[in-house]
């Protein structure tokens, strides 16, 4: 698949480790040629696997827009969090 020149493409990740629930969410982002740009994490503490895929999302999304990315094409495996954003944006 071609890339549109400005698109860019967020990948997000979360994940838990559930002996004592410690959460992290992160990702990358990539140009249209899928070159890396940037890489960030966070710690969140005491979460859920959602919660730390909807942060690694989020944290994605605010990148894109403190660089001025506008054309931005997210992509997670977690189902359960694109549900519950295409939910919320109703």
């Amino acid at each position: 698949m071609r890339l549109s020149k400005h698109l860019y493409i967020g990948q997000s990740n979360g994940s838990v480790k559930y002996v004592d629930m410690f959460a992290a969410g992160g990702g990358l982002l990539r140009d249209h040629n899928r070159t890396w740009i940037v890489g960030f994490t966070r710690y969140l503490g005491n979460y859920e696997v959602i919660d730390s895929e909807l942060w690694g999302i989020l944290d994605g999304l605010q990148i894109t827009l403190d660089r001025s990315f506008w054309k931005v094409i997210i992509r997670t495996n977690n189902l359960e969090a694109v549900n519950l954003i295409h939910e919320g944006v109703r």
